[in-house]
């Protein structure tokens, strides 16, 4: 199994290639802060979408890798940032997202629709792969580019990982973000998905592909659906399939 525990992935590159780059967690620097707080002030992170309440799907996407970037180059790791907030914000708005908050390289977004949901995850791996990155970041190895033997991309631009889960939560007013902040056991599950993802993959739970396994078609192509178990995840009384 790709990871130890059971939700659905849905993978775009082969297993060799679904191993996030070893590093060291060097946290967050006060430049990412700073570029949260400049994103904070552009349209890309304002809601244009009205937020879930109730029984939603919560989308958390990440780029680990950005870490060693940030520390070997902050100006380009700067423009990779801004270039994927600009991507994500994009398709958030085409796919009826509603972004929570967003902090670095970590984005967490709600939909109404976990079909929605799943649209966007593909749709947003697919498109930054494509994207045209900084020639700069070819020399980085948390970023540079790697091919089949065809010239089919496997790896362009920075890696990201993605984690879907759907149920009921609590909702309140963030008083600092003034957006619509959501609590309860099916964030923190959400969040612990991430955590386990290989970059290049969405993970989601049962509970979100029971609501779009007959609805695949309309995804993107090139994103194929594997089922990995069920297990236990920290953080929940139960265990997720």
């Amino acid at each position: 199994d790709i990871i130890p525990v059971g939700p659905t992935a849905f993978c775009r590159l082969p297993d060799m290639i679904q191993k996030r780059f070893p590093g060291q967690d060097l946290g967050v620097s006060a430049v990412q802060r700073h570029i949260s707080t400049e994103m904070s002030h552009k349209d890309i992170t304002k809601p244009t979408n009205n937020p879930p309440f109730g029984q939603l799907c919560l989308c958390i996407a990440e780029m680990p890798d950005m870490r060693a970037l940030w520390h070997r180059n902050v100006d380009l790791a700067r423009k990779v940032l801004l270039q994927s907030h600009q991507t994500i914000g994009q398709l958030l708005h085409d796919f009826n997202g509603y972004l929570v908050r967003v902090e670095g390289y970590l984005w967490i977004s709600a939909f109404h629709a976990p079909l929605d949901a799943v649209a966007f995850c593909a749709s947003a791996q697919l498109q930054l792969l494509e994207s045209e990155w900084p020639s700069k970041l070819d020399s980085c190895p948390e970023a540079a580019v790697a091919k089949e033997p065809d010239g089919t991309f496997l790896w362009r631009g920075p890696r990201v990982r993605m984690a879907l889960h759907t149920g009921r939560v609590l909702t309140e007013r963030d008083p600092g973000t003034k957006k619509s902040a959501y609590f309860g056991p099916v964030v923190t599950a959400c969040a612990r998905l991430c955590s386990m993802a290989h970059c290049g993959q969405i993970l989601c739970s049962d509970a979100v592909y029971e609501e779009i396994r007959d609805q695949m078609a309309v995804i993107r192509r090139g994103i194929e659906a594997r089922y990995l178990g069920t297990g236990p995840v920290h953080g929940t009384l139960h265990p997720i399939s």
